[in-house]
């Protein structure tokens, strides 16, 4: 069989765009958040966040146990494709389908074991409010009136809050001690687009019309190139 398709196909689908422009608007606006804190006196490091893409164990940057007043300590973001479904409804079968996809956007917070007057402050109970703190950022950031479209006017139609879950991080299926997970999973509506056919300019065409019934040629017409 003969290769049909003529031009080399490379660069990323908008799948892969969509997942990327998600993390940098997260990043871009906890930056500004950050910024907003310390001039309203505030902790700072509780609105700046350390976003990834497609980690598998984003929480190992806790490993280490960090001082919880580092920036090594900040709140972790990570953001991942899961899946996508093509509406047969939604699309055609020659140039674009729009895809439904989901990404799950897991926030990861840190948390140290204080001891108080009496008794002490567990880790895991303020790694979990951390989490959740993260995820209420995460949501409000990315359903913002200003991101509709996730700034991709034109590809993207439209992005919802499917579901929120809250859940502990495991190694080798044993809790990981200190860290808790929030998860929030997005749904984004877009286009993905595939490699046409391309045509070929026609010298000419030449066309005779015949009645019907008798068969009678009653025109014929030569059409050239313009």
């Amino acid at each position: 069989m003969t290769a049909v398709i003529t031009e080399l196909i490379e660069g990323p689908d908008m799948v892969e765009v969509v997942r990327d422009k998600i993390a940098l608007i997260l990043l871009e606006e906890s930056e500004a958040q950050y910024e907003l804190a310390q001039k309203a006196g505030k902790p700072p490091n509780e609105w700046k966040l350390r976003v990834f893409t497609e980690r598998a164990n984003a929480w190992a940057e806790y490993i280490n146990s960090p001082d919880p007043d580092s920036d090594e300590a900040r709140p972790i973001v990570n953001v991942a494709f899961r899946q996508d479904t093509f509406p047969e409804a939604k699309g055609n079968i020659v140039a674009r389908q729009q895809a439904e996809a989901r990404y799950e956007i897991d926030c990861y917070g840190y948390g140290v074991s204080t001891e108080t007057d009496p008794g002490h402050d567990p880790g895991d109970a303020a790694a979990s409010i951390v989490a959740m703190r993260t995820l209420r950022l995460v949501r409000r950031i990315l359903m913002a009136g200003h991101y509709v479209v996730l700034g991709l006017r034109g590809v993207v139609g439209k992005r919802w809050p499917e579901s929120r879950e809250r859940y502990q991080p495991q190694l080798d299926q044993q809790v990981v001690q200190n860290v808790v997970a929030a998860r929030l999973t997005l749904r984004v509506d877009f286009n993905e687009f595939s490699p046409q056919v391309q045509g070929e300019i026609i010298e000419s065409i030449y066309a005779t019309f015949r009645r019907e019934g008798t068969g009678e040629v009653y025109y014929t017409a030569q059409y050239d190139k313009p």
